[in-house]
């Protein structure tokens, strides 16, 4: 049950779908990442102009307050956007400061190659980050370690103003890997899921695999760890995803449900409940006006079914925790995006591409585009006339995340590649930002 609930929730919502995680391994005999990187694809998009002046202006649709809660790639805070990009095949955080547009790594070493080989401090960093609500400069985040082939994970506290880094829970052992996956912060208090898997030998000598999923809290002051003891520590009651304005968010894929409780895991109150063959999949808080939307659409979507065969619509939850249906432009929202003021939006109307070298489709579930409403009609009973904001065409597709801000939308891009009959999509490690407006294109490398 418990790899049931995890499988959706935490998968990322890709809006271009070729494959699995098994199945890549296969697709890299297909494709040289450093052969990609200069061949030149930044030219193959001549219908936008390069990015000239950027201006932004943050008091207009701002996004800092918007938590994206689904494996976001993506992460807003203090008028800064934290993504992960690619550094000689390695995955090295950065973040894009919105006032001037810059794009800058979390380490800041003007003289580190962020390499293995330079002993840069800041890779390996996995998972997502959990700002400090009460310090700016102060985040928490996993880094994953390998010792002599085994793998462990380190929870770190970063200074970004002093440049340190100091782990604060976690060993490694011989027998045990303890994988975390941080949550939020209440009171000092780091809460997070450990998903434990264990070796040990019989009496025949046979090696014994087990596996444990459970909660932990980490006091921020004395890094003492305790596991949590209560009913929902078992996932059998769902998964917390967030807490905030007083409550516990959960989702409960088994029993397709959402609910809260209060910060003692107490006085549960179910927020929506939601039909068999559906499930949960997008979900974003506002966390200055404590509003909750979230994505429920047919199951047979990620199986690449008829558009007549599918339903997608967004459930809005107000500060009175009553559930409603948002009323959207089509009834197949395949995924969204949150704004101060908007919703952006893809509708369900997939394109296929070809065949993928592990035999699977290749194919676009978004069509590719990105339309967006008037957020404050859509919560009071109306609807605005919908704006396509992006057609990516057959040129730039985005698959794991996007973010918008302001007249630009941020896109993790993925090449279309063609080989041999076959077809499928790949990761670039670049972000591309565009402005919907001005109708150009900002490609924010390692190299920026």
């Amino acid at each position: 049950m418990y790899k049931r609930i995890i499988a959706v929730l935490a998968a990322m919502p890709l809006l271009v779908s070729c494959s699995d995680g098994n199945e890549q391994k296969l697709i890299e005999k297909y494709s040289d990442v450093e052969a990609i990187e200069t061949a030149g694809y930044y030219d193959e998009i001549d219908w936008l102009e390069d990015e000239g002046k950027y201006h932004y202006n943050s008091s207009i649709d701002n996004v800092n307050d918007i938590v994206n809660l689904i494996d976001p790639l993506y992460i807003p805070h203090d008028n800064r956007i934290y993504l992960k990009m690619k550094r000689d095949n390695n995955s090295v955080w950065a973040y894009i400061d919105l006032n001037s547009g810059n794009l800058f790594y979390l380490c800041p070493d003007p003289l580190c190659a962020h390499t293995e080989e330079s002993g840069c401090k800041y890779l390996n960093i996995e998972s997502t980050l959990i700002f400090d609500p009460s310090d700016d400069n102060t985040v928490y985040a996993v880094k994953r370690m390998t010792v002599n082939g085994a793998l462990y994970d380190l929870i770190c506290e970063i200074n970004l103003r002093e440049n340190t880094i100091e782990t604060i829970y976690g060993a490694s052992t011989n027998s045990t890997y303890d994988m975390y996956n941080l949550r939020f912060i209440i009171n000092d208090n780091l809460y997070f899921q450990v998903n434990r898997s264990t070796r040990e030998k019989d009496e025949s000598g046979h090696v014994i695999k087990n596996n444990e999923v459970y909660y932990m809290t980490l006091d921020l002051n004395t890094h003492e760890a305790n596991k949590l003891e209560n009913k929902y520590v078992s996932l059998e009651h769902g998964v917390i995803l967030w807490a905030g304005n007083g409550y516990i968010l959960f989702v409960d894929e088994y029993n397709r449900r959402v609910f809260v409780t209060d910060y003692n895991f107490e006085n549960e109150i179910l927020l929506y409940e939601y039909a068999e063959n559906y499930s949960i999949n997008r979900l974003c808080i506002d966390k200055s006006s404590g509003e909750l939307y979230f994505l429920i659409y047919t199951t047979n979507m990620n199986e690449g079914a008829d558009e007549d065969e599918t339903e997608g619509y967004i459930v809005y939850i107000g500060n009175d925790l009553k559930a409603k249906r948002v009323d959207m432009p089509s009834e197949r929202i395949y995924d969204f995006r949150l704004t101060e003021n908007y919703i952006y939006y893809s509708i369900y109307s997939p394109k296929q591409y070809g065949t993928t070298p592990v035999d699977t489709t290749c194919v676009s579930k978004s069509g590719n585009k990105i339309y967006r409403i008037n957020r404050d009609m859509s919560a009071n009973d109306g609807v605005s006339e919908p704006q396509l904001v992006f057609d990516g065409r057959d040129d730039i597709f985005f698959s794991a995340d996007y973010i918008v801000c302001g007249d630009y939308i941020y896109i993790y891009y993925v090449k279309l590649m063609k080989e041999g009959g076959m077809a499928w999509f790949r990761w670039i490690g670049t972000t591309a930002r565009v402005n919907f407006v001005d109708g150009t294109i900002k490609w924010l490398t390692g190299s920026y």
